[in-house]
């Protein structure tokens, strides 16, 4: 007799894992742009600075798009902190879109390996 695991063994653990790692980086992102965006109107210089450290992150060179808007952001952190604020938003909300369609990748992903009932509720 198989238990509910056994018959769903095929899934990729490693695909799960770095959509798990991506999430979580992105979620670590979000905040970070969070904090940046209040961070702004007490010093533009610190903001300015660890908009930078995001800019040159390693993982953040696989999606251009977030990374041209914090670029597009970094050029109003020392004029106007209101622009520099609103460009963090709109690049946390290109981060949650991000976020949400790799977490339906994932579910997607799980729910590949078995056509059969799983265990609680359906």
């Amino acid at each position: 007799m198989t238990n509910w695991y056994k018959n769903n063994v095929k899934i990729d653990f490693e695909k799960r894992n770095m959509l798990n790692h991506q999430i979580r980086a992105f979620d670590e992102m979000s905040d970070s742009l969070i904090k940046l965006s209040k961070i702004v109107f007490q010093s533009a210089t610190t903001a300015k600075e660890n908009n930078l450290k995001l800019i040159n992150d390693k993982f953040l060179s696989s999606y251009p798009i977030i990374r041209d808007i914090l670029i597009e952001a970094d050029q109003f952190a020392l004029d106007s902190p209101w622009k520099f604020s609103n460009f963090l938003k709109e690049a946390q909300n290109m981060i949650i879109i991000k976020i949400g369609n790799l977490k339906q990748e994932r579910k997607d992903l799980l729910d590949i390996g078995s056509n059969k009932k799983k265990k609680g509720w359906l």
